[in-house]
């Protein structure tokens, strides 16, 4: 499977209503087609990979845009 790079904006908090206990990220992602379908499909956890090629799982109810580059 091919990885594209995606720019991803993701809330590391309890909940992005009460924005004094976390923060946003954007983080450059490789994202695989296969992961996005996941993602659309609602999942509940995707597997992606950094630009140095560590696996980040993130949670799909945190991610708040995701743009490809």
């Amino acid at each position: 499977m091919k990885n594209k790079i995606y720019e991803v904006t993701y809330w590391d908090g309890p909940s992005p209503k009460n924005i004094s206990k976390g923060f946003w990220h954007k983080l450059k992602l490789k994202i695989t087609n296969e992961a996005l379908n996941t993602l659309c499909e609602g999942a509940p956890f995707i597997s992606t990979m950094g630009l140095d090629n560590k696996e980040i799982i993130l949670m799909s109810s945190n991610i708040t845009r995701i743009k490809e580059i």
